[in-house]
């Protein structure tokens, strides 16, 4: 059985070690929750992603997607057919996540973002070596990524679908469940 078609926890604990060389085991601290804010029954965890090497973690299905795309794309060619890269579609964290997986992993990006995001996060696409296509509304963003994928046979890194991208992000919650065993509620 491929380990990287299920969810299941073997699997996932599967995905978290393969991702690990390009991702950070973020920290788990204990807030201190004031007594008259929760009650003094209360314990609250927050998980630190956004101390992840993105910002967010959204580069975990990133890595995640990419390494599975270019382990099919080894299995289909045994010759030396390039693969043919990636595109995404994000105003801001994916786009970043995509960019940097792709670098981390050797291939290229084309990342299509709004006209209106935000400059730091145009830069940081930009700094990882991504190129950026522009456009105006979410239904121009998937248009100019269908065309990308049509005319260069690039591969999508969808920002919340997929069973990649959904592996890749549960490992935040693999992470948090090893930390902080005896759970109640996620949020």
């Amino acid at each position: 059985m491929n380990p990287t078609t299920s969810l299941s926890l073997t699997n996932l604990r599967y995905v978290a070690q393969r991702i690990a060389p390009n991702v950070m085991r973020t920290p788990t601290i204990r807030w201190p929750v004031p007594a008259d804010v929760g009650g003094s029954h209360s314990d609250v965890f927050i998980k630190l992603e956004l101390l992840q090497r993105t910002g967010s973690f959204k580069a975990r299905g990133a890595i995640n997607v990419i390494q599975t795309l270019l382990n099919e794309h080894d299995n289909e060619h045994d010759d030396e057919t390039p693969f043919p890269g990636v595109t995404a579609f994000s105003a801001g964290n994916h786009a970043i996540a995509t960019a940097y997986a792709a670098r981390m992993l050797g291939v290229s990006a084309k990342v299509v973002m709004p006209r209106t995001a935000n400059v730091f996060r145009l830069e940081n696409v930009k700094a990882y070596g991504a190129q950026i296509e522009l456009g105006d509304t979410i239904s121009e963003l998937i248009q100019i990524v269908n065309d990308i994928q049509r005319s260069e046979g690039r591969a999508l890194v969808h920002p919340f679908e997929g069973l990649g991208t959904v592996q890749g992000t549960a490992t935040v919650g693999l992470e948090l469940c090893d930390d902080v065993p005896a759970l109640d509620a996620v949020i």
